[in-house]
């Protein structure tokens, strides 16, 4: 009933809403590429050996503009921010937190793209898309997906 109500479109949705991290870090990488511009800076995630990490963090390109979530850490897990500077060497975000590319990594996610479980809370404005595929989506997860949309006309559920 979602999909009929609220269908998916051709125009680009700011942000997707997705059950696994994996799907999570997928659109977030290729959305961080085709976003870039020329000056930006790409950071690489250096795993820690035999270490396993839940929300796995990623390699990604930065710029001032970039909007970002924080994961924990240095920066607030749950809150959306914005990169204000950055160099090869430190990372300014609109919280006011400064953090070296490594802890940027660590303690940031980009946020394109959302697990329906870490987007509870959040307003979050323009498109949205909620990709429901998942064996594991339940009416609760669509609940939480659609009600982080401002307005009807910019959700889709696909």
């Amino acid at each position: 009933e979602a999909n009929r109500l609220f269908p998916t479109t051709s125009l680009p949705a700011h942000w997707t809403l997705t059950m696994s991290h994996r799907r999570r870090v997928a659109i977030n990488a290729v959305r961080n590429r085709a976003s870039k511009p020329p000056d930006a800076i790409h950071f690489r995630y250096k795993a820690v050996s035999g270490k396993a990490v839940a929300n796995e963090p990623q390699s990604m390109w930065v710029w001032p503009g970039l909007q970002l979530i924080g994961a924990g850490g240095k920066c607030q897990k749950g809150i959306l921010t914005t990169v204000v500077a950055c160099s090869e060497t430190e990372i300014e975000l609109s919280t006011g937190v400064k953090l070296d590319p490594q802890q940027l990594i660590r303690s940031t996610r980009l946020a394109a793209a959302l697990t329906h479980a870490s987007c509870q809370g959040l307003t979050l404005p323009g498109r949205v898309r909620l990709e429901t595929d998942s064996p594991n989506m339940t009416i609760r997860h669509l609940y939480v997906g659609c009600s982080r949309a401002t307005r009807a006309d910019l959700l889709e559920v696909g």
